[in-house]
């Protein structure tokens, strides 16, 4: 017998002759349990060809092992020493996800994001136990990942998919197998008996009962609701669950409920007696008081994003109170987010100017295009209705912006309607403003493109123009427009494309001020500098 027949004989070998032929051939065939891939690799002084002869005993064995192959070694840690590479990779991810947050806008949840990804990477550091723990439960966190997304893409497709499929098939008779036809091509073998093959191909598209395996269904409840409750924490956290909820209003559309205070995103929000965001007011001006009544849209409002003492309303009062020399000077702001000027006249009729020597009427163009509606039309929540749970706020939110989409935007010619109506609106504000005998002035905040810029876009140019044409001929009314009020200036100006951050709330309420002061008759004899009143009343 030659050497090869001779090994092929070892290889081939029965079990109950030796245990090493099976386990020989198992290698070379490079299984092991016919399951699990392996490789046969002798030990460093084994012989490297062939297999260890017959001749050499069961001593030769000893130098042979089966070994798993390691398909990626750089990424494997070695025995003694572990790496702290997944540690700062993933302390990495954490900063940089945190950054991105604080660059959002949100700086709470993106410190709070960074603070746990230096705890991670610390604990890493000081404790390999604790670095075995926290991958290991990374790998758990992985494994319950994919399955929960298994679940949301499988199971609709299994019980939905395929039950309609076979109840398809059931009612309209088809045969997309072409079970019965003797004369169409098939792939099926004469392997086993045909009505048993028909049973299995036709089970194949009908729902099956799930044999339960694993976590038992109070686990699964149990591991659902603390994922919902992390959930709504996260939302708080964020800013969602405490809204400002509004009073829906037959006369004025909508405005916020009084005397409620909250805490959203970055910013403190407190309302007053009648709906605006600012400390408590009499209705009545005290004696010897200057008194400024603000009215206008989410601009004057100012955003969650930012806090109640960085608005340039709360701004402009303590600015004109220094300018004046430290006398008691009041700025009431009432800006709600969505109004138009129908919104500002119902609440004019409905509230008054509180006795106010100077209105000013905050817009952006986009106001002119705004008609009367309630809160219907708004992704704002009721006072009657307030939302239990921070879900419940986000999801409405979600409902309203899909909603929206699919009205889609006004056509050109309602736009020209609204703009019409929008225009006669302005001016009926300005009458019912001086007939309650304040002096009016319109501030028209510029885009971020014209406040930045040196040219305002065609349309909001056009916008402009006209409301000085229809004030103009209706109260002699100025409207101020600051093209180009912030070229060159740094910081955080504009939170989008027309509201303004903090520091773009600091230099408008500059420029409010310089406003005031320049070209208000009733500051100028309130300071004394003219003596002769306006010519709608004094003021004291």
């Amino acid at each position: 017998m030659s050497s090869k027949e001779a090994l092929d004989g070892r290889v081939s070998m029965p079990a109950t002759g030796s245990s090493r032929g099976p386990a020989v051939g198992a290698a070379r065939a490079g299984l092991v349990d016919g399951s699990t891939v392996a490789s046969w690799q002798p030990t460093r002084g084994a012989p490297t060809t062939g297999l260890p002869s017959r001749e050499a005993g069961e001593g030769s064995m000893r130098g042979t092992s089966l070994r798993a192959p390691v398909w990626f070694p750089w990424l494997q840690p070695a025995q003694d020493s572990p790496t702290l590479l997944p540690a700062m990779l993933r302390g990495v991810a954490g900063l940089a996800i945190g950054g991105l947050l604080v660059a959002l806008n949100q700086p709470r949840v993106g410190l709070l994001v960074c603070a746990l990804s230096l705890a991670v990477v610390l604990g890493c550091v000081a404790s390999p136990r604790a670095q075995a723990r926290l991958d290991a439960w990374f790998r758990r966190a992985g494994l319950w990942l994919g399955k929960g997304v298994s679940w949301l893409v499988l199971v609709p497709a299994f019980l939905v998919v395929f039950t309609l499929a076979r109840g398809w098939i059931r009612l309209t008779g088809a045969n997309p197998l072409e079970f019965g036809v003797r004369d169409a091509p098939t792939y099926w073998l004469a392997a086993d008996d045909p009505r048993r093959k028909l049973r299995y191909a036709s089970s194949m598209f009908a729902s099956e009962r799930v044999i339960r395996r694993g976590p038992s269904p109070a686990v699964w409840v149990t591991v659902v609701a603390v994922l919902l409750l992390s959930a709504e924490g996260a939302l708080r956290l964020w800013g969602f669950g405490s809204p400002v909820l509004y009073v829906p209003d037959a006369q004025v559309g909508f405005y916020p409920a009084p005397n409620q205070r909250t805490d959203r995103y970055a910013g403190r929000i407190e309302i007053n007696a009648f709906g605006m965001r600012g400390p408590p007011y009499r209705p009545e001006k005290p004696a010897g008081t200057f008194r400024v009544f603000m009215i206008g849209d989410s601009t004057l409002y100012g955003g969650s994003y930012v806090d109640q003492q960085q608005l340039y309303s709360r701004l402009l009062e303590r600015q004109l109170s220094q300018a004046a020399g430290g006398r008691l000077v009041e700025v009431l702001a009432i800006g709600v987010n969505a109004w138009g000027p129908f919104h500002e006249i119902g609440y004019l009729e409905k509230f008054g100017t509180f006795d106010a020597d100077l209105a000013v009427v905050c817009l952006p163009t986009e106001d002119l295009y705004r008609p009367h509606y309630g809160l219907e039309k708004v992704p704002f929540h009721s006072v009657r209705h307030p939302p239990f749970l921070a879900w419940e706020e986000l999801l409405a939110h979600l409902a309203w912006r899909l909603r929206e989409t699919q009205i889609g935007p006004p056509s050109a010619e309602e736009r020209a309607y609204r703009a019409a109506q929008g225009l006669g609106a302005y001016a009926r504000l300005a009458g019912l403003l001086a007939e309650r005998g304040a002096e009016v002035s319109f501030q028209v905040l510029p885009s971020r493109q014209a406040g930045a810029g040196d040219a305002a876009p065609e349309v909001e140019a056009r916008d402009v123009a006209r409301l000085r044409a229809t004030l103009q001929s209706a109260s002699a009314t100025e409207v101020a427009f600051p093209l180009g009020l912030f070229r060159g200036a740094q910081g955080r100006i504009y939170h989008d494309g027309s509201h303004l951050d903090i520091d773009g709330h600091r230099l408008y309420a500059t420029y409010l001020r310089d406003e005031v002061i320049a070209k208000s008759r009733r500051w100028k004899h309130w300071v004394g500098v003219v003596s002769a009143p306006p010519r709608n009343g004094p003021r004291t």
